[in-house]
């Protein structure tokens, strides 16, 4: 909308980021509740993972603090486990609390009356806008500018949503919510302004309700998991707690396939599962990556006036990331990796230029008005190109520190680096298993 004159501006089709919001937990393609039990299912395992990973990790604590760069498998379990322990809080959390809002679906039987029982008591929080007709009367609406100026006035803090009933009615009314609001137990029903859409006049405003136990907890939990409570600051160390997890699990696929390989050094060829979970590490990590690129990328290049253009934006991701599989197959490990991660790392890198190419405001430019959202998103780009040219670069140039025996078995220089954790593991034992890491 205008926010000068509430006139409806038609922007572009785009399914932006609210493909990968929603792709994170009900994938895509198939039945929405086929997907979420399907994610579901899937979160139960991590949870029980990462639990028991707590459990058997003896040395959480010391390994935290404990990294020692070009020591090859060694240097990779150290950024495994330090990866692990700094993001463990906001995993488990993340973790448990997506759980939590499945939990209707998940175990039905332990809400009194049921899961729909459940959901339409959640509903009730809501506080509904006027659902009265209108009046028929067409009517100029009020400058919205003013209103957004006092709701600012009022509360300290910017608006955050701004809903119009009936605009152009005579009945036509305004509501405001603030962007922030501390507490964690208010779920949806959080402060409103409401205000009469052709006067401007202030209107009665629903009186709070407290809510109950269970409700409470579900808004702490729903709030947590998706950081609604949280100010710029904070947001910032939850991305970069994602972050972590993304390396964790990365590190994690890709020592279990380097532990496996030094079996069939010697071997013609590598058996076909071995060379399957190659494949889809390849794919699913540096693959990802470079299916998101292109998703940007198509967000910008597909004509405004192209019929089905949000589809074409996913269409675009699925079949970048087909591709990459494909290429996985064809090449070797080592080669696809650089050529997928330098591929990933040159398309985010050059984002910013496609975007102020293509009608987008420049990245200096949106640094000089303060659009913090814009700028944001361009320099994460290119941070990101400039993580993926680096890690390129570390394979492209990365040795193995020495050769595995005609046996299998480590050689002895690998076995004295990797002795360095500790008398208590013995000789060329690690302190933990690659296993007991993942």
């Amino acid at each position: 909308l205008d926010p000068a004159t509430g006139e409806r501006l038609e922007g572009r089709a785009t399914a932006g980021g609210n493909f990968l919001y929603r792709f994170h937990f009900e994938l895509y393609g198939i039945d929405r509740l086929w997907g979420r039990w399907i994610v579901g299912i899937a979160t139960m395992f991590m949870f029980v993972a990462m639990v028991s990973g707590v459990i058997v990790h003896r040395r959480i604590f010391k390994d935290f603090f404990t990294f020692r760069p070009g020591k090859g498998k060694r240097s990779w379990l150290d950024a495994h486990n330090a990866s692990s322990v700094l993001s463990l809080p906001f995993h488990l959390i993340i973790t448990f609390s997506g759980l939590m809002l499945f939990g209707h679906m998940l175990i039905p039987t332990a809400f009194q009356g049921g899961a729909d029982a459940y959901r339409q008591a959640m509903r009730a929080r809501m506080m509904a806008a006027d659902t009265s007709p209108p009046s028929g009367e067409r009517a100029p609406l009020t400058d919205l500018a003013a209103l957004v100026a006092a709701a600012r006035e009022h509360w300290g803090e910017p608006v955050g949503s701004l809903a119009i009933t009936h605009p152009g009615d005579r009945k036509a009314m305004i509501e405001l919510r603030p962007m922030n609001f501390p507490s964690l137990t208010s779920g949806r029903n959080i402060p409103t302004l409401r205000f009469d859409g052709v006067s401007g006049a202030p209107l009665e405003t629903p009186t709070l309700s407290e809510p109950s136990a269970v409700q409470a907890i579900y808004s702490t939990l729903n709030q947590l998991h998706r950081g609604f409570f949280a100010t710029p600051i904070p947001r910032w160390l939850l991305f970069l707690s994602g972050i972590g997890g993304s390396l964790m699990i990365a590190s994690g696929l890709v020592m279990w396939s380097i532990a496996r390989a030094r079996k069939h050094a010697g071997a013609a060829r590598l058996p076909w599962g071995h060379r399957l979970v190659e494949v889809l590490n390849i794919a699913s990590i540096a693959g990802l990556m470079l299916a998101i690129a292109a998703h940007f990328w198509a967000n910008r290049l597909i004509p405004a006036d192209w019929p089905g253009r949000a589809e074409g934006e996913i269409h675009a991701f699925f079949i970048v990331w087909a591709l990459t599989l494909v290429h996985a197959v064809l090449r070797r490990a080592k080669a696809a990796w650089v050529e997928q991660l330098a591929g990933a790392g040159a398309l985010f890198a050059l984002l910013p230029l496609v975007n102020a190419l293509t009608g987008g405001l420049a990245l200096p430019a949106s640094l000089a008005r303060g659009l913090g959202l814009l700028a944001g998103f361009d320099l994460c780009a290119l941070a990101t190109g400039a993580g993926l040219f680096y890690a390129a670069y570390k394979v492209h140039r990365h040795a193995p520190l020495s050769s595995p025996s005609p046996t299998g078995e480590e050689s002895e220089s690998e076995s004295e680096t990797e002795s360095e954790s500790g008398p208590e593991t013995g000789k060329g034992a690690l302190p933990e298993t690659v296993e007991e890491a993942v």
